[in-house]
This record gives C-alpha cells, sequence and structure tokens, in this order.
C-alpha cells in the first residue's frame, strides 16, 4: 500500500512538470535570458528579468530563497509558490511577512517565541519621532501562533559547549531541551 502511494505521488508530481523544453526551443524567454546573460552593462534589473521569464525562471530554480522584503522587492505581487517558509521568524515583523505569505496557500512559520522580539532601534526614524520611546514589537511569529498550530522542537545541537545552552534550558525552557554532550577538546598534555 505504501508503494502505490509513492507511486501516485511521483506520478502526480511528474503530471506538474513544465510541459516545454525551454532550452531546445527558441522561445522568447530563452531568448531573452541567453541575451541577459551575454551583456557586459545596462542588464536587466532583477525585478524585470523575473517578470520576462516568469515560466523559465521557475525550471531553472524551482525553490527561490529569499527575505521577505525581497519578495516584495523583486516579485510581481502576482507570483505565487507552492509553501512558503519562513525562518527565524521571531525576527520578522508581521507586516514584512504578509506579501510573501499572500503569495502560497501553504506556509511553515519556524522561530523561537524565548528569543527577543523585533525592535525598533536600528529603523530609520523621522525626527518626529526621535523622542518617541524604542520599544519592542509583536513578531509574525507571535501573531502565528494565535491563529495556527504550533509544535515545540525540543533537540538542541548547534551550541559547541552544552554548557552554554545550561542555563537558557533551565531558565527559559523547563529543562525540556535535549541536549548533546560537547565534543571532547584536544588537550595538550
Amino acid at each position: 500500500a505504501q508503494n502505490a502511494a509513492v507511486k501516485k505521488t511521483m506520478q502526480q508530481r511528474n503530471q506538474q512538470k513544465p510541459k516545454h523544453d525551454f532550452f531546445q526551443e527558441n522561445s522568447g524567454e530563452t531568448t531573452f535570458l541567453r541575451r541577459e546573460v551575454r551583456k557586459d552593462r545596462n542588464k536587466a534589473s532583477v525585478r524585470k528579468l523575473l517578470r520576462k521569464i516568469p515560466n523559465l525562471v521557475f525550471t531553472l530554480k524551482p525553490c527561490f530563497m529569499m527575505s521577505p522584503l525581497s519578495v516584495s522587492k523583486y516579485l510581481d505581487p502576482d507570483t505565487e509558490f507552492d509553501a512558503v517558509i519562513f525562518d527565524e521568524a521571531s525576527q520578522i515583523m508581521p507586516e514584512e511577512a504578509v506579501p510573501a505569505l499572500y503569495r502560497s496557500d501553504q506556509a511553515v512559520i519556524m522561530g523561537d517565541t524565548e528569543q527577543l522580539p523585533p525592535t525598533t532601534f536600528f529603523r530609520k526614524q523621522d525626527e518626529a519621532d526621535v523622542d518617541e520611546e524604542i520599544r519592542d514589537l509583536s513578531s509574525f511569529l507571535d501573531e502565528s501562533s494565535i491563529n495556527y498550530r504550533s509544535e515545540t522542537l525540543r533537540w538542541h545541537y548547534r551550541s559547541e559547549d552544552e554548557e552554554l545552552i545550561t542555563y537558557s534550558n533551565h531558565a527559559f525552557y523547563d529543562n525540556k531541551l535535549i541536549t548533546f554532550p560537547a565534543k571532547e577538546k584536544d588537550r595538550d598534555d
């Protein structure tokens, strides 16, 4: 039964593959891209390039890795994705995430609710706002957790020394993190 499900999934995926072989036929998109690649100067902007080759670009690069602000800057509003993945969502302002979120029916939103939220400290301020108090703002992760289910990832593997995470594990995570022992350091005896 599992093999049948895998086979069915693969068949469905293969049906979704682009029908055109852009490299064999002399399509307008291929011609435009080849011309742009050969140019030494006056190349099309990223936004114009993506607008001119909307089918070819997803054939060449089916996965885009962009910040939410880059999505707004470089992609037309009607560009759609199968899924959008937000990493470090606790550092993203909700209003920055919406344009990327709008482009897909599926989203994976990841982050750590124990991290500090975004701050206005580094944002450009108008002179009228200079006296305004610097404040922490709600993150995209905070806003998302109100409407979507969440899962807690309990394994921590990023610290070179287990002692670095011990305090945080106790103070913020109720000792629920599973940590790994530190590698033994080479010793000169």
